[in-house]
């Protein structure tokens, strides 16, 4: 049985959104199933402390447990709805989830297969809804913990979404992500999400009403080794790739401003 319970209100229906085709596309492929071994985590992973080993599959999974270690357990236990924005297909929210433990937790993306798949596999570890990251079906102020990895370059936009994270927070809850700092517009990322700075995207951070609890930039430890890691499975392409992209790899802690006095 699922952690969660009766849930956010929902719109009517599971309308396949713009663009989601792309991301299946990308995501669902084979040959990008066999980069990750078949696992059903989709990021760059964390690789401090792994050594040669090209372990991608626990490389993922320790950049969601470095994440999640923003954020101790004394003050997950008190969460009591969590929210992963951009689930991709449930492994990510499942491991969110698991960290805490008395909390209602949903996986959110706009793509109905993805979501289809992560209700197959990890649906008892959470409740996953179909719903775009710029218009959050969730009451003002409901929500004690949102999560994002890796995905809020992506959304249309991230400042839009980021709105939509203070909006749903409870006062003195975060908005905890790791995200890419992109410099130049591509396929995948809108004009509206680069930013060429650090400072320039914690700036866009405060404009959408956070204060910001801290923020790491862990670029070293995450888009260098996956690129190596990319290089050694003879996918130098999509290693170039992001080198193109990617300018630094943030992990950032955002957290709604308590009530006025």
């Amino acid at each position: 049985m699922t952690k969660a319970g009766a849930g956010p209100r929902l719109p009517s229906g599971e309308t396949k959104l713009l663009d989601a085709e792309v991301y299946d596309r990308a995501i669902l492929n084979p040959s990008v199933r066999r980069i990750f071994r078949g696992a059903d985590y989709y990021n760059v992973g964390y690789w401090r402390d792994l050594g040669e080993r090209g372990d991608i599959v626990g490389a993922c999974a320790a950049l969601i447990d470095r994440q999640l270690g923003e954020d101790p357990p004394e003050a997950a236990r008190a969460c009591r709805v969590v929210v992963d924005v951009g689930c991709g297909l449930g492994a990510g929210t499942a491991r969110i989830a698991s960290h805490y433990p008395d909390a209602a937790t949903y996986g959110v993306n706009y793509s109905v297969n993805q979501v289809r798949h992560a209700r197959r596999h990890h649906s008892g570890d959470a409740a996953f809804l179909v719903m775009d990251a710029t218009r959050l079906a969730f009451a003002d102020r409901s929500v004690d913990r949102i999560h994002s990895i890796e995905a809020a370059m992506h959304f249309r936009s991230r400042l839009a979404f980021l709105v939509e994270a203070e909006r749903i927070l409870r006062p003195g809850g975060r908005l905890i992500l790791t995200d890419m700092v992109v410099t130049a517009p591509n396929n995948v990322v809108p004009p509206s999400n680069v930013t060429p700075s650090t400072e320039a995207y914690l700036s866009v951070c405060r404009g959408a009403g956070f204060s910001v609890a801290g923020w790491f930039d862990l670029t070293k430890d995450t888009i260098l080794p996956f690129r190596a890691y990319l290089e050694a499975s003879k996918l130098a392409n999509l290693s170039r790739f992001f080198a193109g992209m990617v300018d630094r790899y943030l992990l950032v802690v955002l957290e709604k401003r308590p009530n006025p006095p």
